[in-house]
């Protein structure tokens, strides 16, 4: 028969009370065969990652994820496309800047550029007040070339697409200059995309900013022409500075 000792501490003051709960019903406690020390509701500290299981069933939880209070990058949404769109749009009011993942930018058009557009009345209107230049390098080829646009009504972020393909162009968008909901800003946007489109493998460079200092609250990014297939996605995550 194994036996209960219970040891005192020769060092310590303190009285330790083991109290019954207000009950009619029999319990029984039953120790663990392992040695260690006994967890409180009143501790913190003393679980470690040992002691959990490889598995925990937490599907009829709700878990609530740790941020801090100034996190630097924090993702935000992933866009894909079930049905053919040609245009999306997205708060830009909560983070100092954004940056958006373009991955596998496919069209329907092979006239279609990807574009970026700013709005201040929450999408109401998308002013054409864009300067832009985009600068394109052609893979294997000695030969580049220049895009340039003023009050435009966009700014570019990828040339034309390749047959209406070009299920290869991924890059990623940086835009920032975006409101914080009381200081005029001037926004702006830097893209790096590579992939295919109809005169080739290329690199393609791009920037831009709106030309009127304004409270800017959203952005859209779209298709001059057609929609895009479902395998587009675009990931969205946002930065405090």
């Amino acid at each position: 028969m194994s036996k209960i000792s219970l040891t005192p501490n020769a060092s310590g003051t303190g009285t330790l009370t083991i109290a019954a709960p207000n009950t009619s019903t029999d319990r029984t406690l039953t120790l663990p065969d392992v040695s260690g020390n006994l967890v409180t509701t009143g501790d913190t500290g003393s679980v470690t990652a040992g002691m959990l299981g490889s598995t925990l069933d937490l599907s009829s939880k709700t878990l609530t994820m740790p941020t801090s209070a100034n996190p630097n990058a924090v993702y935000l949404e992933t866009i894909s496309f079930t049905s053919a769109v040609s245009n999306f749009s997205f708060s830009v009011t909560d983070y100092d800047m954004y940056e958006v993942y373009v991955i596998n930018n496919t069209a329907s058009s092979a006239s279609a550029h990807l574009y970026l557009a700013g709005s201040y009345d929450n999408g109401s209107s998308y002013p054409s007040v864009w300067t832009y230049r985009s600068r394109i390098f052609y893979m294997g080829s000695s030969t580049n070339s220049d895009n340039n646009g003023s009050s435009a009504a966009y700014g570019w972020v990828w040339n034309d697409q390749w047959n209406g393909l070009a299920s290869g162009t991924s890059g990623v968008i940086r835009i920032s200059g975006v409101s914080d909901g009381t200081t005029n800003r001037r926004l702006t946007y830097s893209a790096y995309m590579v992939g295919q489109n109809q005169s080739g493998q290329q690199v393609q460079i791009q920037g831009g900013s709106a030309n009127d200092d304004r409270l800017w609250n959203r952005v859209k990014l779209g298709l001059t022409a057609g929609t895009w297939y479902g395998s587009t996605k675009f990931v969205i995550c946002g930065i405090k500075t």
